[in-house]
């Protein structure tokens, strides 16, 4: 199983079957940009010590990865993006198994925190649209 960087992303909120178990949707990706976010706090004691606090797992940090993209979409797979704003769905990043290969390690829980359309494509009689996406990560200790 060879993972590398593919045209698309899987995002949807139900999860297809056999050979690949992915999200059953795919979307066209444009522009990828991850964002790694760990949560933590910092501050001193009443002896100017330092102190630090933060969500880890056996002692070490939990990096979240969020994502904002770019995807191409028609028109019915934008009304299909914003059926999911504000929810949570299972997403496969570009970078995943070739098709037809089982994509259970890839798939993640996301929220999908945001969806607009930043740009509209004319082709003959088709709107295309150039959409954002803003995906955040749904990691869970366990």
């Amino acid at each position: 199983m060879t993972i590398a960087a593919r045209d698309h992303i899987h995002l949807s909120a139900t999860i297809g079957g056999a050979p690949e178990n992915a999200p059953n949707q795919t979307f066209t990706v444009t522009e990828r940009q991850p964002r790694d976010v760990a949560y933590f706090s910092v501050n001193r004691g009443l002896t100017g010590k330092l102190i630090v606090g933060g969500l880890s797992s056996a002692g070490t940090p939990i990096v979240f990865t969020d994502f904002d993209l770019r995807l191409k979409v028609s028109r019915s797979e934008y009304e299909s993006l914003r059926a999911m704003h504000k929810r949570l769905v299972y997403f496969v990043d570009n970078l995943h198994p070739e098709d037809g290969a089982d994509h259970t390690t890839s798939v993640k829980s996301v929220f999908v925190d945001d969806v607009q359309i930043v740009d509209t494509l004319k082709k003959a009689d088709l709107d295309l649209f150039i959409v954002r996406v803003m995906l955040v990560d749904n990691y869970t200790v366990s």
